[in-house]
This record gives structure tokens, sequence and C-alpha cells, in this order.
């Protein structure tokens, strides 16, 4: 079984008179006097914490795309709004998809393991959210029209 050492303050090997700060996996720079009023986190602690929060904001922002451009997609291929899909949807799983990749890439600058990955699944998931909008308008834009020119054809306008 591999026991991690908590997040916390531990005396410096390197300095007797001060405590260091050990992230959970590795040492920060952060340093104190020993015995310096207790706190919970250092100054990179409190880094890491905003790189989570950005990548969890950037994957709801993530799913917000995701969930916008199938829904322009379904727009255009099922009823043949075309514009719908096109002005509406997509322009907005764009913008979704875009803060998505900006979020995460800041939140890269983490320090730890768990945030890096989390970050690039954000990263990774707001291209493909991106990616996906402009496939559903390659796609859908040839079955809107199909579907159009095949709904004139079931009714004839007189």
């Amino acid at each position: 079984m591999n026991q991690t050492v908590p997040p916390g303050w531990y005396p410096d090997v390197d300095d007797p008179t001060s405590e260091r700060w050990w992230a959970g996996e590795s040492w920060s720079d952060a340093r104190r006097p020993r015995g310096a009023a207790v706190t919970t986190t250092p100054e990179g602690q409190r880094g890491a914490e905003l790189a989570i929060k950005l990548s969890q904001t950037g994957l709801w922002f993530c799913i917000a795309g995701t969930v916008f451009s199938i829904v322009g997609a379904g727009f255009t291929a099922l009823f043949g709004m075309l514009l719908v899909g096109l002005l509406l949807f997509a322009p907005i799983a764009t913008v979704f998809g875009i803060i998505t990749i900006v979020v995460a890439a800041r939140a890269l600058g983490g320090t730890s393991g768990d945030v890096r990955r989390l970050a690039k699944t954000a990263l990774v998931l707001g291209i493909v959210c991106t990616c996906t909008v402009a496939i559903a308008i390659i796609l859908c834009v040839p079955l809107g029209i199909l579907f159009h020119v095949l709904g004139a054809i079931k009714h004839p306008p007189f």
C-alpha cells in the first residue's frame, strides 16, 4: 500500500529554523519561520486551487458548447432550419468551445499532477467541442438543403 504524506507545513531539513510547504507530491518554494501562525495554504497552493476551479469551469463550458452544437445540428438536420443551426447555435457552441480552451490553457499553470490532468482534459474537450461545430456545419448544411428539397417535392406549391 502506497502511503502519501498529506500537504502541509513540515520542518525544513535544510534550515532547522524554518518550515517548508509539502504540496502532496513535491516540496514547494514556500517557507515560513518555524512556529509561525498556522495557515491552511501557502501562496503557491492558492494558484493550484485557482487552476482547479478554472479547469472545472472549462469543463462546464465544454459541456454547454457540446449541447449547443448538438441542438443546432438537430435543428438543421431534422427541421431543415439551416439558419437557426448556423446563425444561432453554432456561434454559441463555438464561443463556449473557445472559452473552454482559454480557461483550460490558463489552468495548466497548476503545479499538481491532478490539476494538470484536469486542465489537459478540459483543453482537449474544448478543442473537440469547437471541432464538433465545424463538423456539424459541414454535415448538416447538405442534409438541411436535401430535406428542404425533398419537402418541396412532397408538397408542391399548388
